[in-house]
């Protein structure tokens, strides 16, 4: 199993501005595997893939309906299923995926990992929601980590394994992890908020870190913890994000084409540049 990183290698992709269709250097990409280095990106695919098989024949689901969906070639999530169960090492355990914590070099300077039980945990999970083996939640359960997460981010997944454990398991502490990340992001907790209302967690990046947080309170929300005090708060986070906010006098969205006003010039590569054939380069770069 192999999933795709970058396109190029970060060095040169980070150096480049170019209309990404017309893209005239042969792309460079990295293909971590579950037995290879970078494999919690590898399983991070898988989860991908888990996602679907797991809501439509999940562990829940009776063995009979489990087999069926596999054998209908008419059916996505069939597919996936029987993909999930051969591709995972050749075998029904992530502990045998030997090299998976290794680093992938060339990206490591850019996006190195904090550790990788997190993006183990969730997968495990995933892998047992889509095929019903309990020794992928076995496996989970010893990659999670009590400790509350920073935030909600690609580096650290902590609070999102936990949610997953308590939705299969209901186990009352994976609740008190979650609980507790929460209780960290309400205007009591240890964030600090802006005058018109946004949980600001980090300058760079401060409406992915409110927006991931404000996912995991509705996921939480539909697992029954605190259902309408999390429900409440993130409506009233993705409101702000949405133009609700008072910014400058005025409604700001932060979502590009949402409402009257928002960005116009985003840091992002191709969009930096005009339509073809006008050109793409650094003199593009925030215009």
């Amino acid at each position: 199993m192999q999933s795709r990183g970058e396109t190029q290698l970060p060095p040169k992709n980070r150096q480049m501005l170019y209309h990404v269709h017309r893209i005239v250097h042969p792309p460079v990409g990295l293909a971590p595997g579950l037995d290879g280095p970078g494999g919690p990106t590898g399983l991070e695919g898988l989860e991908g893939l888990a996602g679907p098989a797991g809501r439509l024949g999940g562990p829940s689901a009776p063995d009979s309906q489990r087999l069926a969906i596999s054998s209908s070639p008419a059916n996505m999530v069939s597919t996936v299923s029987s993909f999930i169960l051969k591709t995972c090492c050749g075998v029904k355990s992530l502990n045998s995926c030997g090299g998976r914590v290794a680093v992938v070099a060339d990206a490591a300077q850019f996006y190195s990992s904090s550790g990788f039980e997190d993006e183990m945990c969730e997968g495990a999970v995933w892998l047992y929601r889509a095929t019903g083996n309990a020794q992928y939640l076995t496996e989970a359960k010893g990659y999670n980590s009590a400790a509350w997460a920073w935030a909600l981010s690609w580096d650290d997944k902590k609070v999102a394994c936990q949610l997953l454990l308590y939705e299969e398991t209901k186990d009352a502490q994976y609740k008190q992890q979650v609980v507790g990340f929460m209780a960290g992001w309400s205007e009591q907790g240890s964030i600090s908020y802006t005058p018109c209302g946004l949980a600001w967690r980090d300058k760079w990046g401060a409406n992915r870190y409110a927006g991931n947080t404000a996912f995991l309170a509705l996921a939480a929300a539909e697992a029954g913890i605190l259902t309408v005090k999390y429900r409440t708060w993130a409506v009233e986070q993705m409101n702000y994000l949405l133009g609700d906010n008072n910014h400058d006098d005025g409604c700001f969205s932060f979502a590009i084409g949402v409402g009257d006003t928002y960005p116009v010039s985003p840091h992002h590569r191709s969009a930096s540049c005009g339509d073809i054939p006008e050109p793409c380069s650094e003199d593009n770069l925030h215009v």
